[in-house]
């Protein structure tokens, strides 16, 4: 028996297993302070190998404890001594036994590596795990688990598959859930995405995207913060991912699968597809094979106009983009105009435009023709802010310079809702209505428009 003494504790060893239910933890403790710490605490090395949960327990109150130093040759045996010592203790889940015995063999795995790497000959898998065939590994991995070997199967095509939620119901031996239910469920939510990949296609855009009445996201989440993002709110009540950049590739084939209508011919808006509105494609974190997996479908598939927004717009410089490309960024704030003016000079795009929505502060320009196209609107509402609209004297700054520069203008439906009692005299009618056809609905180059 001893005073508390400081102890190591090897995250490899604490978290073999899933941590104690909070009923099983409050059990535990009121039986320690009860009746002292009956079973000592297992060490190897000063490192604990068995009792992390009494340890915690008895440094909050103070309570004393017996260690027993135990002798193991490696981290590896250690961690499947535990395994066998705790299986039968503890009501432990079959999946948590298996998820324990695949770490026990890695940590082996690697131990005998390192040993050889160092020339100290050491043991290779099949002495580890004798007659190391693929299916004898399977089968003495669920020996040492307590199940057969087409159960650890199963747990490892879970393991890569499922998502974690589920996994963290087979550990905790959630009621309704097994490892067969689980594996038939991952299954079928592969079968799933094969099949959303060869029926895959657009979805048509909300009201305020009228310029483009197609979305495409395959790839979803953004990492630049901005306070006033609506895709964000969106991402965190659909996606599993929440805002997290996720790529998509089931999504890569919705261009060849949705049909171009036959409106597209007189409604530009039809023909444009306003490629990930849910992220920003050029964003630093998106991986460049990313990128260029969009940028394949997009030359493959001439009978859409593909719009890009980034607010990254150096990145642009390190792309070709097809010939039916349009490509934008956004400038919410004077910050931005200076980078934007400088790539946009420079970048080969057969659309080149600007996005000044939410417009937050008046912009001054020193050589807007650089862009084919300029969009203003407003900020909508979402979680983190109420709308907001420009002040109308930065709009019309924002028109005069684009009308002396030969831009076209494309006022959005939210900006134009904030229009009537702002406009400047030479602009108002019967000094409250502004009709919907005098904003401006411009597309570059004299194409057609709704």
């Amino acid at each position: 028996m001893s005073d508390f003494k400081e102890l190591i504790i090897n995250s490899k060893f604490r978290d073999l297993f899933p941590p104690l239910s909070d009923e099983e933890r409050t059990l535990l403790e009121n039986s320690i302070r009860l009746e002292g710490c009956r079973d000592a605490i297992i060490t190897w090395n000063n490192q604990i190998v068995d009792g992390h949960n009494r340890y915690v327990i008895c440094g909050k109150h103070s309570i004393p404890f017996k260690t027993i130093e135990m002798e193991f040759s490696s981290e590896g045996k250690a961690l499947e001594w535990m395994l066998k010592n705790q299986k039968g203790r503890r009501n432990l889940s079959d999946y948590a036994k298996v998820e324990a015995a695949l770490l026990v063999k890695s940590v082996m795995e690697k131990e005998a590596r390192d040993r050889q790497a160092c020339g100290q000959g050491g043991i290779l898998l099949p002495e580890i795990l004798p007659e190391a065939s693929k299916g004898d590994t399977r089968d003495k991995i669920g020996e040492l688990a307590g199940v057969s070997g087409k159960t650890v199967d199963k747990v490892e095509y879970i393991q890569k598959h499922a998502p974690e939620d589920i996994k963290q119901d087979l550990r905790t031996g959630a009621p309704g859930i097994s490892i067969n239910k689980a594996y038939e469920l991952t299954k079928e939510e592969e079968k799933a995405v094969v099949t959303a990949e060869s029926k895959s296609q657009f979805n048509q855009s909300n009201d305020n995207i009228e310029w483009a009445k197609w979305s495409w996201n395959p790839i979803t989440g953004c990492k630049h913060g901005c306070p006033y993002c609506y895709a964000e709110d969106i991402a965190n009540r659909f996606y599993k991912e929440g805002f997290e950049p996720t790529f998509r590739p089931e999504r890569l084939s919705a261009p060849a699968n949705t049909q171009r209508p036959d409106k597209a011919d007189t409604d530009i808006g039809w023909k444009n597809v306003f490629v990930c509105s849910m992220a920003d494609l050029f964003g630093e974190w998106v991986p460049t094979e990313w990128i260029n997996a969009v940028l394949e479908k997009v030359e493959e598939n001439q009978q859409w106009n593909f719009l890009f927004l980034t607010k990254n717009p150096k990145r642009l410089l390190d792309f070709v983009f097809p010939k039916n490309a349009w490509v934008g960024t956004s400038v919410d704030t004077q910050a931005r105009v200076q980078t934007a003016e400088e790539v946009f000079s420079k970048l080969e795009a057969p659309v080149k435009f600007l996005s000044c929505e939410p417009l937050l502060e008046p912009l001054k320009f020193n050589n807007i023709s650089v862009f084919d196209w300029l969009l203003i609107g407003s900020r909508s509402k979402n979680s983190r802010g109420p709308a907001f609209k420009p002040e109308w004297g930065w709009v019309e700054s924002l028109l005069f310079q684009a009308r002396v520069a030969g831009v076209k203008v494309y006022f959005k439906p939210n900006l134009f809702r904030h229009i009537p009692s702002e406009l400047s005299p030479s602009l108002k009618r019967n000094d409250t209505v502004y009709p919907e056809t005098m904003r401006p609905r411009e597309y570059p180059g004299g194409m057609n428009n709704a």
